[in-house]
């Protein structure tokens, strides 16, 4: 018997039924559901219309997830969805490369070695290396994550789901530390640019730059925005010129208060504290 006829029998047996597409889609809608449970995701990411990428109806993810937890679908362990397909059912799989990409060309790997880390940066020879193994490991798993694929899938508004072939390219699926790696290429970007800065004010610029970035929406970008200007403002120095550089969506006062109140949130700041 073939690994796909086991995995369908199993699945059988558990109750599971296709409805209106092949058992081989059911199938790799299934694995990824449990691939996503296995990351981390809760159950309502799978499905409720809030979620970043719902791929599946609210009885089935329940379904998923219940079985997962029960361990009735561990026999699907060695049997993942392909690179490919995954990428191909994630909604910010080419936004997601370009930031990376972005990111790599603000931070080259040529900036990524002990001499410039320890002459241009200031950094003590041990934290520099750990930081430079960090960024290689890292490195490692981006390259995995980077998949090219000439195809995606898309629902119609009558909920099937088709197959749309496009000119091949590249994608970038999600990894765990996505996040980690964005913030280390900001982080060598803004103090190679801006050697000597409060690093307390670059780690603000970085953390802006990373949750505006994976954001992927227009609230994302005027973060993104908001952590340029630290340095382009010197923000230590100029906080009134910095805070009123700040984007405005509502284009009123009163958007606008509100707008350098939650920065100053995130930055753990008081009225007037600049903390530099």
């Amino acid at each position: 018997m073939s690994d796909e006829a086991f995995e369908i029998q199993q699945l059988t047996a558990l109750g599971y039924r296709p409805k209106a597409i092949s058992w081989q889609e059911h199938l790799n809608k299934i694995v990824l559901c449990v691939n996503r449970l296995r990351m981390g995701e809760k159950t309502w990411q799978l499905f409720a219309s809030e979620a970043k990428d719902p791929i599946v109806s609210q009885h089935l993810a329940q379904k998923v997830s219940k079985d997962y937890q029960a361990g009735e679908l561990d026999f699907l362990e060695e049997f993942p969805v392909t690179e490919r397909e995954m990428a191909r059912t994630d909604p910010d799989r080419i936004a997601r490369y370009e930031t990376v990409v972005e990111a790599e060309t603000m931070a080259p790997y040529r900036l990524w070695n002990l001499k410039h880390m320890k002459r241009t940066l200031g950094m003590t020879h041990e934290n520099a290396l750990a930081l430079l193994k960090e960024y290689d490991e890292i490195q490692t798993v981006r390259g995995e994550m980077e998949v090219t694929v000439d195809s995606f899938e898309h629902e119609t508004r009558d909920g099937t789901m088709v197959l749309i072939h496009i000119p091949e390219g590249k994608v970038m699926r999600k990894f765990r530390s996505l996040p980690r790696y964005l913030r280390m290429l900001y982080w060598m970007h803004y103090c190679t640019d801006y050697p000597g800065e409060p690093l307390e004010w670059i780690d603000r610029a970085c953390t802006l730059r990373v949750t505006g970035k994976l954001m992927n929406n227009e609230e994302g970008d005027d973060l993104v925005t908001s952590a340029d200007n630290i340095v382009r403002y010197q923000a230590w120095d100029n906080e009134d010129a910095y805070f009123e550089s700040l984007p405005n969506p509502g284009n009123t006062k009163a958007s606008h208060e509100k707008v350098v109140r939650n920065l100053r949130k995130r930055f753990g700041m008081e009225e007037g504290e600049t903390n530099g």
